[in-house]
């Protein structure tokens, strides 16, 4: 779901927002179907043996963390991220290269079924944009590590649109951090990126 608002003539702020269709299920415990934004851990056909099961799938490499491999589903509501994470033990095994889906009929690499979770809140920054003095003043409260960038064309081409950091100084106060620009002739559109 995206949405834009403008501001002012020549001024887009862009937000863009995920609904997720994963379902994690429980907590704990092992025999659940769960699955992920970025893959799956299901009960394999006659059922899991022994807490284990190569009914998984997974997305990209970097879900392999160490002798682990974590799924992660991430959820938007009042401004809130929540990031859930499900990490499950390998035990020695070396998953297939991603993307890798197994299948309930195997056979392939067996998984332990339970995991581990973890779930990770924090408050998404807002940008706001307001003139004063014939200057634009770029503001967001939260995370004031966050870069702003601008465009002057939003194509509809995945991975076409170039973003620019914006490099006009910014200025930290407790918890917004602030930037001023000057106003330009041409559309442009702004966004919040974590480093």
């Amino acid at each position: 779901m995206a949405a834009m608002q403008s501001i002012f003539p020549g001024f887009i702020l862009l937000v863009a927002l995920a609904a997720s269709a994963a379902d994690p299920g429980p907590a704990s415990g092992g025999g659940f179907n769960r699955t992920y934004d970025d893959g799956y851990v299901l009960v394999r056909i006659g059922g899991n043996f022994d807490g284990y099961t190569w009914n998984w799938g997974y997305a990209r490499a970097e879900q392999v963390a160490g002798d682990t491999l974590q799924f992660h589903v991430t959820t938007t509501a009042s401004n809130v991220l929540t990031v859930l994470t499900d990490t499950y033990q390998l035990e020695g095994v070396i998953p297939p290269p991603p993307p890798h889906a197994g299948t309930e009929f195997g056979p392939g690499p067996q998984i332990k079924d339970s995991p581990v979770r973890t779930i990770t809140s924090f408050t998404i920054p807002t940008l706001k944009v307001a003139l004063s003095n014939a200057q634009l003043l770029l503001t967001w409260d939260g995370l004031t590590n966050a870069v702003a960038e601008s465009t002057d064309n939003l194509s509809n081409a995945p991975g076409t649109t170039i973003w620019a950091t914006v490099t006009n100084l910014v200025v930290i106060t407790g918890n917004r951090a602030q930037s001023v620009l000057q106003p330009t002739a041409t559309r442009r559109f702004f966004r919040l990126r974590l480093p």
